[in-house]
Order: structure tokens, then C-alpha cells, then sequence
């Protein structure tokens, strides 16, 4: 599910459109430019490349800044494991049912590994502030 540029009516509304897009985004500013980052679809990511980015931020970005990314990072780690905790009491109804009873286990795994990184992001993020 994207954001639409149409409003319900099914005009154009790029402003409302603009809004709801940045909502999930954070930018660094830096000498050289800037960088802005979808939270939402950049994490959880490898430790290599959040560590490049943590790098950038703590050099970068205030302290506000800095707690706004956490309590971003915090946010999505709780909510994948509060989807994979729901997710794990209904795989038991689905034991009848081997297909959906797959499907259901696939999705169960890739949420705890989401969990699992973004929990690593975290960490990375957390540990490289308190220097």
C-alpha cells in the first residue's frame, strides 16, 4: 500500500502527499550535501552499511536528532515483534492446513529476522552515542 498523490475526491493534492511521504524520513546534512533516509524501507539493514550511515549522523546530527532516529529504530523493532508474537499464536490453527501453515512460518521467520537486525541497528546506533 504507497501513498496516492489524489485526494478521496480524486483530485491532485501533491502538499498532503509531500507530507505523508516525509513523514518516515530522516535527513543528515553534511559538508558536502545532504543524505535523506526512508526509515520505514532503509531498516533493518546490514551492520556494514547502518554503521557508515551512524558514522555520518553522530558527526552530523544533533543530540534531538540523534534520539529521533533511536526512537524511530525502537518503534519499528517493537512493532515487527509485536507482529511476529500475534503471528506465532496462529500458527497452531493453521496446522491443518500445510500450505498456509508455510506461508504463515515464512512470514513468522522474516519478521524475527527483521527484529533481530533492527535490534542490531539499535545497538550499533546506541553504542557509538555513548562515546
Amino acid at each position: 500500500m504507497g501513498i496516492s498523490r489524489y485526494n478521496s475526491e480524486g483530485y491532485a493534492d501533491p502538499t498532503a502527499y509531500e507530507a505523508m511521504r516525509n513523514i518516515g524520513t530522516f535527513r543528515v546534512n553534511h559538508p558536502s550535501g545532504y543524505i535523506e533516509v526512508s526509515v520505514d524501507t532503509f531498516f533493518p539493514c546490514a551492520t556494514n552499511k547502518a554503521k557508515k550511515l551512524f558514522r555520518l549522523v553522530r558527526a552530523n546530527c544533533s543530540k534531538a536528532q540523534q534520539d529521533e532516529l533511536l526512537a524511530a529504530l525502537v518503534r519499528k523493532a517493537k512493532s515487527c515483534l509485536e507482529q511476529a508474537m500475534s503471528m506465532e499464536g496462529s500458527l497452531d490453527e493453521l496446522a491443518c492446513d500445510p500450505k498456509a501453515y508455510r506461508e504463515r512460518l515464512r512470514q513468522f521467520k522474516s519478521l524475527t529476522r527483521q527484529h533481530t537486525q533492527l535490534t542490531r541497528n539499535i545497538r550499533d546506533l546506541a553504542a557509538g552515542r555513548q562515546k
